[in-house]
């Protein structure tokens, strides 16, 4: 009898064990299956949306103690219509009317707009910093075509570290157009291009 009770004993010792084992197993098998899932789910996130792209150019006026046109044609990349960031190239002209001198000027520059309102009316303002490298060609009026070691053109290069705020408005289907204004913090007026560190922008874009 008691041959017949330990042994009842040591099988349902066994079978409890294996149970719990089975029962650690198939838990473990449910977390690797949402593992899996989980897993799939990053794949199919895409780190890069052709929709969030887009194109456009501004136009870059000055008018202290001169004109000040600018040109400029720039791509970008936005990330949750919050933050968006890019690049651009321009092409500008400086008269000047006090020191009667002009140039022509070429930049490449990095820009980044964070818009820090998602909806209602002020969803259409955003804070721009920019940086931009540039290099002018001056006239220079001391030139004189008869003399083969005059320049005609001086040149000069000079950065530019705008921050201010804009504005955006779409009008069609994708488009809209911009409005900034723009201090540069770095404006020297002995080595700058333009004639103030002020600048008003205009400008239209496409987003894709």
């Amino acid at each position: 009898m008691k041959k017949i009770t330990s042994f009842l004993l040591f099988f349902a010792l066994v079978f409890a064990s294996n149970s719990q084992l089975y029962a650690q197993y198939d838990d473990e098998k449910i977390d690797s299956n949402q593992v899996e899932v989980n897993q799939e789910a990053r794949k199919e996130r895409k780190p890069f949306t052709p929709k969030n792209l887009f194109v456009g150019s501004i136009l870059n006026f000055g008018f202290f103690n001169g004109i000040f046109a600018e040109v400029s044609p720039y791509i970008g990349y936005r990330f949750f219509d919050i933050l968006a960031v890019g690049v651009g190239t321009g092409y500008s002209v400086n008269i000047s009317a006090q020191n009667q001198y002009s140039y022509q000027g070429y930049n490449v520059r990095a820009f980044g707009k964070l818009r820090p309102v998602r909806e209602g009316a002020l969803s259409q303002l955003y804070f721009y910093g920019e940086y931009a490298q540039l290099v002018g060609f001056f006239n220079n009026a001391a030139y004189n075509p008869a003399n083969p070691g005059s320049a005609r053109y001086t040149r000069r290069n000079a950065i530019a570290t705008n921050l201010g705020f804009g504005y955006t408005n779409n009008f069609a289907q994708g488009f809209a157009y911009t409005t900034e204004f723009l201090y540069d913090i770095s404006f020297d007026r002995t080595v700058s291009l333009n004639n103030s560190p002020f600048s008003m922008r205009f400008g239209i874009y496409y987003g894709f």
